[in-house]
């Protein structure tokens, strides 16, 4: 079944039809012109001002928020609260919001401010309670924060001091002593809030201090304040604004692709109670609307939990919800996302009166470190060959040496197989019960031929162990536990080893018009 976000990148016209805009500059100034009238309220400027204030932001952050405040238009990007800031994707998505606001800004002679979403209502406690290095060695490392169920938001969970402290003998065991590394242990105590939400808040405003990008928290008052008739005009008509999911859903299925979020549309709210410090997914019941606490709530008491903002919306409804409160030009957007995002554009315009904005891909990165690049030269291969290092490890065991040898096993086996069958047939002339004895004989010397080959290719083998262990090293590096690096190595590994440069390098290297892969030398 063909992939959506692949066909995206691709700008295939089949799938750009299940979104309003192309991910483009003339899909960008078409949006401009769709939202021209659209502005920040006070109230949540105020708020973001306050907000970022307490994450220590930069004053181009408070200046961006000024800007705001006279009318600028947004890209916005965001991500759940994964430990020390989540995967490598996560600073990819930041910067790619702020070199498109930036590019937007220049074109279009407009004020355009990045904005980063924390997607601190997110209750997926296994996808956010990890964080994985290398080792000296190169080997993948992953370090677990156990103990908290799901259905708890991240901003009402805590990390402990003793979390904390093992969190930093982890990274110091991992058996690095660069220059770096006691900056780096500096600027995690420095930024660690017990708050598991604060801290990566502080962590993203840190580590991109002099971007000006602005965060935002999902769980604001003022969100909820401005998000309320969403929620109840998703309540209320739910049934129609299903309806409309479904002919969505069902016209991306007749167009050959899979949905990234399967809907029961009879029981779907997109909606989540915020109850006893957890998060409860509401289900339309027969006899009204259902938590998973078994508990029955009737519209009127949705309404009273609408009212005082312990309502959340799923990813269906964020998107709206992030669209309500702010201009948005553009979403910056990961597979995944751009997958599901597909799925709400005719629900989202009649919740809004307004298109999706334009779903910009981010970018996406393989940090290419010294020891990988030195390998890769050796051997006279480029970069997308680390894609296919099993490929290239057959090729070089199974070279002209060993497949002649190969070949010579296989012939004797053959004519030993031949000899012998010929003699079984003249010795069962002589006794018939001899061909049972000679069959058995011919798979016994047939077996220490095999034994023999196999021994033999071990040893052949071995003579290449050292190259065997550095592509091993390599897809340890890049695709560490088989995962792309960029989904699940953390940029704090990086960081240790090149602080000084990475952001920067990582920066310079977004290409916005390029979707695809990029390679990043370091």
């Amino acid at each position: 079944m063909e992939n959506i976000y692949q066909n995206y990148i691709e700008l295939d016209p089949k799938v750009l039809s299940l979104f309003p805009y192309p991910p483009s500059l003339q899909g960008l100034k078409e949006r401009m012109a769709e939202i021209k009238d659209k502005r920040v309220s006070t109230k949540l400027c105020q708020y973001l001002k306050e907000y970022n204030s307490s994450l220590n932001c930069s004053e181009k952050t408070l200046k961006n928020i000024e800007k705001l405040q006279s009318g600028a238009k947004v890209v916005v990007t965001g991500q759940q609260c994964g430990l020390l800031g989540g995967p490598l994707y996560t600073i990819y998505k930041a910067l790619t919001a702020v070199k498109l606001a930036g590019k937007l800004a220049i074109d279009t002679g407009e004020p355009v401010v990045p904005i980063f979403w924390v997607a601190d209502e997110d209750h997926d406690w296994l996808e956010i309670n990890n964080t994985t290095f290398l080792d000296r060695e190169g080997n993948p490392k992953k370090f677990i924060i156990e103990g908290q169920g799901n259905d708890f938001p991240a901003f009402y969970r805590e990390i402990s001091t003793e979390d904390f402290n093992g969190l930093i003998s982890f990274i110091q065991n991992l058996g690095f002593s660069t220059e770096y590394l006691p900056e780096i242990i500096g600027f995690l105590e420095e930024t660690f809030d017990k708050n598991y939400s604060n801290w990566f808040a502080k962590l993203i405003t840190k580590l991109l201090a002099g971007t000006g990008i602005v965060l935002v928290d999902s769980k604001a008052k003022v969100i909820k304040s401005e998000g309320k008739g969403i929620f109840k005009e998703m309540l209320i008509n739910r049934d129609r604004l299903m309806e409309e999911l479904k002919k969505t859903n069902n016209n991306i299925l007749s167009l050959g692709y899979s949905l990234q979020n399967p809907v029961d549309y009879n029981t779907e709210t997109n909606l989540f109670i915020l109850k006893d410090n957890y998060r409860y997914k509401l289900k339309k019941d027969k006899e009204g609307f259902l938590i998973k606490t078994g508990e029955v709530l009737g519209e009127g008491e949705i309404i009273g939990y609408i009212d005082g903002g312990l309502i959340s919306p799923n990813v269906f409804l964020r998107p709206v919800i992030q669209d309500v409160v702010f201009p948005t030009l553009a979403y910056v957007a990961g597979p995944g996302e751009v997958n599901y995002l597909a799925q709400i554009k005719d629900m989202y315009k009649m919740l809004t009166g307004y298109n999706l904005p334009v779903i910009y891909p981010r970018q996406s990165f393989l940090l290419i470190e010294p020891h990988v690049k030195k390998f890769l030269e050796r051997y006279s291969l480029d970069y997308p060959h680390i894609h296919n290092l099993e490929g290239f490890k057959r090729e070089v065991i199974h070279n002209d040496l060993w497949e002649g040898l190969e070949r010579d096993f296989e012939g004797f086996k053959t004519d030993i197989i031949h000899r012998y069958n010929r003699l079984i047939d003249k010795i069962s002339t002589i006794n018939p019960q001899l061909s049972t004895l000679g069959d058995k004989n011919r798979q016994l010397i047939v077996k220490q031929i095999d034994f023999l080959q196999n021994k033999t290719y071990n040893a052949h083998k071995d003579k290449y162990q050292r190259l065997l262990q550095n592509i091993e090293k390599v897809q340890k590096n890049c695709y560490p536990y088989g995962i792309e690096q960029q989904r699940i190595v953390s940029p704090f590994y990086f960081l240790i080893k090149y602080y000084p440069v990475l952001i920067g390098k990582i920066t310079e290297s977004i290409q916005l018009e390029n979707f695809k892969l990029q390679y990043i030398e370091l």
